[in-house]
């Protein structure tokens, strides 16, 4: 006789603020924002040559989506960095490469179980 195995799949949650970056693939749940996200791998944007500031993103960001820019690897502080767009802004002129992290949020229709009860 074949033997039965059930698991179940748990993904990250908890509230929006405490978020995380997720890892590639990997999935979380804002449980008081009803929102889901999964994580991305990284996205190379430039070199940073000490004299530019601002830099195009080849895709649309948005701070809601928990995002981390590196710039030589060191993840830097979300003060020293403007996200618009496509585009991003930093306060002084980088030096090294830089690339991006974040979560994309998955749309859901609707949350509403149709039919509201299931016997």
């Amino acid at each position: 006789m074949a033997t039965t195995r059930i698991s179940k799949i748990k993904i990250r949650q908890g509230n929006f603020s405490d978020l995380p970056l997720l890892g590639p693939g990997e999935m979380g749940y804002a449980k008081d924002v009803r929102r889901l996200f999964i994580g991305n791998d990284t996205v190379n944007i430039g070199t940073g040559n000490g004299v530019l500031t601002q830099f195009t993103i080849p895709l649309s960001l948005s701070k809601p989506n928990i995002t981390a820019i590196f710039v030589a690897g060191t993840q830097q502080n979300a003060s020293t960095y403007t996200l618009s767009g496509t585009t991003i802004t930093f306060s002084s002129a980088p030096t090294g490469a830089i690339t991006a992290r974040f979560n994309s949020e998955i749309e859901v229709d609707s949350d509403v179980t149709i039919p509201s009860s299931i016997e």
